[in-house]
């Protein structure tokens, strides 16, 4: 048996299966300039669910670029010198808006702000 609930941002899913173990699943939607991402988690109860996501995904929706407006972002990842980054770009003037997360938990992602709580998107800069 399986129960759906459309909440808008979440989506919840709850199953039994025949062995009588239940899992929950919440799927969260975010928005990254036009694109959406879907994000789910599981667990053996909303508690468990939202818990994770509130852990994995402590971060709001980026609607445009904060240096030249644009709408035209993308999620990304690279590896450089032995670190891993998630960023969000601006595809029209390159700008990037990085990630950072807490040293007690690397599972933990905020969108970095300058000292004024604004979010810190970098102008992209050509290397000489």
């Amino acid at each position: 048996m399986c129960a759906f609930v459309d909440c808008g941002m979440y989506s919840i899913i709850y199953c039994t299966n025949y062995q009588g173990s239940n899992i929950m699943q919440l799927a969260v939607l975010k928005k990254i300039g036009k694109k959406s991402y879907t994000f789910r988690f599981e667990g053996r109860n909303i508690m468990e669910c939202l818990r994770d996501e509130n852990r994995l995904l402590s971060f709001p929706d980026v609607h445009e670029c904060g240096l030249c407006k644009s709408d035209l972002l993308t999620l990304g990842y690279r590896k450089a010198q032995n670190f891993d980054y998630i960023f969000i770009k601006c595809l029209k003037c390159r700008a990037e808006l990085t990630f950072g997360n807490k040293k007690e938990d690397r599972d933990c992602y905020y969108l970095r702000k300058d000292d004024n709580g604004n979010l810190e998107w970098k102008k992209y800069e050509v290397k000489k």
